[in-house]
């Protein structure tokens, strides 16, 4: 990893302007070493207050909204949002489709004269901010290895690129449901009502609250569960899922759409499968990790979590709502890794530089999509 890094800051400072371009698939390896030192440096000093804590980390703030803001045509639906950020009736659109919380943003800063790429900034602040407020309520003083985790295995980071409504939703989803398990409801309703402001579909997970203080899985069914949904995962359901989507309006276009169609493919699907090893790993370690009541239950949650979006990846509609459950399945492994980090270093390394080494193979060796790097900043040196 560090060998990768060093010849992309290497390249980034000595070489070119036309070999920048040829290097920007790594500059999410350079993030993740400058989080993960910041974050580093931050859990030594054990900031209480939200406030010193933003301060401390607003270089890191900064590269988070230089790299997610300054994006080019990442993913497919840059240039869509780029023209609702230019025109200031298309914004109108959402409001119609009940999505308040974007609507309104985008209204009242293009009352204030803001158009085009100053919204990814905006949508960039805004999910750096909800991050940091996530990881200070689950990391307990372990933010690099969180941070590590979100980059690695999460993939959000290079999603909210493309999906930028329905990941900004899954942030404010996340924080609800943490919130709701801390036993502030009234604020967790807020929070669910801001997610659904910012995507629709965030409806759809309404009836997880009923489950969410009872969710209790044994190491056993737990297990079972995830080689289950593991296996179940590969299987399409693509008939089921054409007639299931015809039945609700709002989705009835998507069944027999070129983005159905193209569908989720065995490599994908790989890519989430890959830490099924880890999982088990953690639940069998379960009884022996030493877990407060909040984390118990958020450890649970997120062997749901990690069921459901197993699950989702059985089709290309589906797989878009698997992304609401990408930070909270993070939390097995999380709290697993926290613990062996002081008990068993090298098992430790070792699984850690298992995660490196898949997140590597997709950011530098096949970058595709979200993970294929551009930014506007290339224009600037005359490319």
């Amino acid at each position: 990893m560090f060998i990768a890094i060093f010849y992309s800051v290497k390249t980034l400072i000595f070489h070119p302007p036309h070999i920048l371009l040829l290097q920007f698939q790594m500059i999410y390896l350079l993030f993740l070493l400058l989080g993960c030192v910041a974050f580093s440096t931050y859990d030594s000093l054990h900031f209480r207050n939200t406030y010193i804590s933003i301060f401390y980390l607003s270089p890191f703030i900064a590269l988070w909204i230089f790299i997610v803001g300054g994006q080019l045509d990442v993913g497919t639906d840059y240039y869509s949002y780029l023209k609702i950020f230019t025109n200031k009736d298309s914004a109108s659109f959402y409001l119609e489709r009940n999505e308040y919380a974007f609507f309104a943003i985008i209204s009242f800063f293009q009352t204030l004269g803001f158009y085009g790429q100053f919204y990814f900034y905006l949508f960039a602040a805004i999910s750096v901010l909800a991050y940091i407020q996530i990881s200070r309520k689950v990391a307990n003083s372990h933010y690099a290895l969180f941070f590590f985790l979100f980059m690695t295995v999460s993939s959000l980071f290079h999603n909210q690129m493309n999906t930028l409504r329905q990941c900004t939703a899954v942030y404010f989803f996340t924080l609800s449901v943490i919130d709701f398990l801390r036993g502030k409801r009234i604020w967790s309703i807020i929070l669910l009502l801001v997610a659904i402001g910012f995507h629709i579909s965030a409806i759809g997970l309404l009836p997880i609250y009923l489950f969410l203080k009872k969710v209790s899985l044994g190491p056993r069914i737990a297990i079972i569960l995830i080689l289950s949904t593991s296996l179940l995962s590969i299987v399409s359901f693509d008939n089921m899922i054409v007639y299931v989507a015809n039945l609700i309006p709002r989705y009835a276009h998507y069944a027999n759409s070129e983005y159905f169609e193209s569908g989720v493919n065995i490599f994908n699907k790989l890519t989430k499968l890959v830490y099924v090893p880890i999982y088990l790993l953690s639940i069998y370690s379960l009884r022996t990790l030493k877990l407060s009541k909040l984390e118990f239950h958020l450890f649970q949650l997120g062997l749901l979590a990690c069921l459901l979006r197993n699950l989702s990846v059985v089709s290309s509609i589906t797989n878009r709502f698997g992304f609401y459950f990408y930070i909270l399945s993070l939390l097995p492994i999380f709290y697993y890794l926290r613990e062996i980090q002081q008990t068993n270093k090298n098992l430790f390394l070792m699984i850690s530089g298992y995660i490196l080494a898949i997140y590597i193979l997709k950011v530098v060796a096949f970058p595709t999509g979200e993970y294929a790097y551009n930014s506007i900043f290339i224009t600037y040196f005359g490319l």
